[in-house]
């Protein structure tokens, strides 16, 4: 059985709700966890951890708050013996029957990294506002590296939640401080991930992604963060350069040509002129693609009535919204930090965790509500 990996810091009631969800729908799931929360969290992460080992196959390792994330899941992962596994995030909720398909395909089709279906990214903006949104993925399968880079930049797509080689993810962890670059943390994952082999996409929903403004995340970069990280960027396209040159034996200028394309269409999205946004996309081949197609049927078929993706992720997808309400009225992860930090630096220092024992209590009362 391959494991979920989830690495959590400061959200004990998250990670409840979600071993809550795990236990309900996907009794017996190997479930591994990566905790990088400051101490005064962990009565609530233990009293989380006990209320669910009964009911799913847990191992809890907790690493020290300085610790970067990339050298907490390293560390995490290396440890495993599982060549596929699958990473998400304490407040993501997977359909593993999606990911299982992905893992049963990996194992019988050597030359492709990871499977993945769609996502559903669920965004509670505030106490009246609810918004629902699919996020694609596309099957990237021609043999040579250079051409699937291209194939991926055409449309994007993150690819994070999959079912992944175990050794390929490892490899990703050594590259988090590129994989965390504002504007180019997605696209640098993806980009390693054409370099080692295929990707392919499945006809259902992997994954449901959920954003809360009672937790704290990245703050969005604004539409000038190109230019005034112009020096980033730039190493960045060098960085695209040597690795094409050095893996794939490109010459110097054909590796410039494709790492300026990548930069250039990049940007071209970010500033808002992403394929989707163009006159015509939806009579794209693009578009048009039968599994792609499947994927936002089944994203209509969620939000219908009388087909068989409702009947079968409604129930998930109820209890992932009272979560997030319960998440969105209780407000204890998270407790005290900002609302957005710059870097994911800023995000892992010991200061912005709450440290006195009345905080302490809440939390460990919330995590065993």
């Amino acid at each position: 059985m391959s494991p979920i990996v989830i690495p959590t810091r400061n959200r004990p009631m998250s990670l409840r709700l979600l071993l809550n969800y795990i236990s309900k729908f996907y009794p017996g799931q190997r479930i591994v966890i990566a905790d990088g929360s400051h101490s005064s969290y962990s009565n609530a992460y233990d009293a989380a951890v006990a209320e669910y080992s009964a009911h799913l196959q847990i191992e809890y390792l907790r690493y020290p708050v300085e610790l970067p994330l990339g050298d907490r899941v390293f560390d995490c992962v290396e440890k495993l013996d599982d060549d596929i596994i699958f990473v998400g995030a304490d407040d993501d909720f997977p359909v593993l029957d999606t990911l299982k398909t992905g893992a049963e395909f990996l194992e019988q089709n050597e030359d492709y990294v990871l499977a993945m279906g769609a996502n559903v990214m669920l965004n509670r903006e505030s106490q009246s506002h609810f918004k629902a949104k699919l996020l694609h993925a596309r099957t990237i399968a021609d043999s040579d590296p250079a051409v699937r880079i291209r194939e991926f930049i055409a449309w994007p797509f993150a690819t994070s939640y999959a079912a992944t080689r175990r050794e390929h993810y490892i490899d990703r962890c050594k590259n988090v401080k590129l994989n965390a670059m504002t504007i180019f943390g997605d696209y640098n994952v993806a980009f390693h991930d054409c370099l080692v082999g295929k990707i392919k996409s499945l006809p259902k929903i992997g994954y449901f992604t959920t954003k809360l403004p009672t937790h704290s995340r990245l703050e969005k970069p604004n539409k000038l963060h190109f230019l005034e990280n112009a020096g980033d960027v730039l190493r960045l396209r060098d960085y695209y350069i040597d690795t094409l040159t050095s893996s794939l034996k490109l010459t110097e200028h054909d590796a410039a040509a494709l790492a300026n394309q990548m930069i250039g269409t990049k940007i071209a999205h970010f500033v808002d002129n992403a394929p989707h946004f163009k006159q015509g996309f939806g009579h794209s081949a693009l578009f048009a693609e039968k599994t792609v197609q499947k994927q936002y049927q089944a994203f209509h078929d969620l939000f219908g009535e009388g087909n068989k993706t409702r009947e079968a992720l409604v129930p998930k997808l109820r209890f992932i919204v009272d979560s997030m309400q319960s998440i969105f009225e209780q407000n204890t992860d998270n407790l005290g930090e900002p609302t957005e930090y710059r870097s994911l630096e800023d995000m892992i220092k010991p200061i912005n965790s709450p440290q006195d024992a009345h905080q302490t209590s809440n939390l460990t009362e919330a995590g065993e509500l």
